[in-house]
């Protein structure tokens, strides 16, 4: 049942309806139907929150967004309706192209049970937080150079995430549709089954590094345009030599490949047995970095023991779901590798 933002039963002589004609006037049906689908769980009564509405309305324009760009390097009608998979895609478009292989087989999953909420939030999370944020900066480079790798991948990708949120956003994505493809309407399309890419080894680790940073860069408030030097050492070679001027593109970093550390201080993001140096002359005093240091360490510290005690209840482990004494355990092990990173780190300046 949807209910009013506290919690009560909609009714008119307590005065909390919402009329969603007034909904559907100021944000719009697309964007409605795909907060209503996201919050729709099994057996739960739900809050309604206007500004879940605003939230869909967002992701409306982001997508409009990433298409236009698309359609601007691509042009319009240029995507054929099925297929168009690229045969040897480049290290970035192999990982876009295997996690949107993973995601629409979870998606097609999670509708098959009718989870229609759990189906969209992998994709709303996949399409934001992986396409939107990394596909298209890291094919802007590719892009430049006329790669055709490239100009598939994103023609695939956006066309293949235009069918899968047609259902719950037509409007939206019938007119980007015609504008992407042009080929007959995209409800008498064919479902996307795009095939398996095996994802680049070191990926995930290299979007680990980069998100370590812009941490780096945000905590210490240091602009965006803050040129970030240092060393990148890979010594089991999973990067293979692509990423240099994607952390360019990416974080503002403009690193050297090394084989040990260099001279002088440095900030150190590890993941896995990738590491970057960032150099720490003229962008921050080493007493600034130990200080951070020393917070995170701090906050990450108190977050395990809260994680640890829970653990140590016999009533949660005996009583929570499986799933969620799983994802509680597997907590305590990323903050206890993370601590030690860390803990590393920190030690090294002293």
């Amino acid at each position: 049942m949807i209910r009013a933002e506290d919690g009560r039963k909609m009714s008119k002589s307590l005065g909390n309806g919402v009329d969603p004609l007034d909904v559907v006037r100021d944000y719009g049906a697309d964007a409605l139907r795909l907060t209503l689908i996201q919050a729709a769980a099994p057996n739960q009564d739900v809050p309604f929150q206007i500004e879940w509405v605003d939230a869909a309305r967002r992701f409306g324009n982001k997508l409009w967004n990433a298409v236009r760009f698309t359609l601007s390097h691509l042009g319009e009608g240029a995507v054929p309706a099925t297929g168009g998979y690229p045969q040897d895609p480049g290290p970035e478009a192999a990982w876009v192209l295997s996690r949107l292989q993973e995601v629409t087989a979870e998606f097609d999953a999670a509708l098959d049970e009718y989870r229609f909420s759990d189906a969209y939030a992998v994709l709303y999370s996949f399409a934001w937080s992986e396409v939107f944020d990394w596909y298209l900066e890291l094919a802007k480079a590719q892009l430049r150079a006329g790669d055709a790798s490239t100009r598939s991948t994103l023609g695939v990708v956006m066309r293949d995430l235009l069918k899968l949120f047609h259902p719950v956003i037509p409007y939206l994505t019938e007119e980007l549709w015609q504008h992407l493809v042009g080929d007959g309407f995209i409800a008498a399309s064919r479902w996307p089954e795009p095939p398996r890419y095996p994802a680049p080894a070191g990926f995930e680790a290299f979007r680990e590094v980069v998100g370590g940073v812009r941490r780096f860069r945000a905590e210490h408030r240091l602009s965006p345009r803050h040129p970030l030097a240092g060393t990148i050492l890979d010594p089991e070679g999973v990067m293979q030599g692509w990423w240099s001027p994607q952390f360019q593109a990416l974080a503002g970093f403009t690193p050297v490949a090394g084989t040990g550390a260099p001279g002088g201080a440095f900030s150190r993001v590890v993941a896995g047995s990738l590491q970057a140096l960032i150099s720490l002359e003229g962008v921050v005093g080493v007493a600034a970095e130990r200080r951070r240091l020393d917070a995170e360490i701090a906050e990450l510290e108190e977050a395990r023991t809260k994680a640890s005690t829970k653990l140590a209840n016999p009533q949660f482990v005996e009583r929570a779901p499986d799933e969620i004494v799983t994802k509680e355990r597997d907590r305590v092990d990323s903050l206890t590798a993370t601590l030690a990173k860390l803990t590393t780190q920190r030690s090294e300046l002293g």
